[in-house]
């Protein structure tokens, strides 16, 4: 370990302001390059869409406007399918 009077604060700092004049790094964990079928369905917020799908279907459970379980997760499976690509 360098002892705090032998280290040279002027050299230290001209390396990080040449660092820092580069620019920021970019550390990605993926591929710097999107495929256009990947931005085309980024385009659509499936999520939010299928969430309220769900929504629905739990109130009208609450409310008591279905009491056929099957067939209101058959409506819910195919409302979901025919929403994504």
């Amino acid at each position: 370990m360098v002892e705090p009077s032998e280290r040279n604060f002027k050299e230290e700092r001209d390396r990080e302001c040449a660092l820092a004049e580069r620019g920021p790094w970019l550390l990605t964990p993926g591929p710097l390059t999107t495929s256009p079928e990947v931005k085309e369905a980024a385009r659509h917020d499936y999520g939010l869409a299928i969430t309220q799908v769900i929504y629905d279907q739990i109130e009208s459970i609450v409310t008591g406007d279905s009491d056929d379980m099957a067939a209101l997760q058959e409506e819910m499976v195919e409302e979901v399918s025919s929403m994504l690509p």
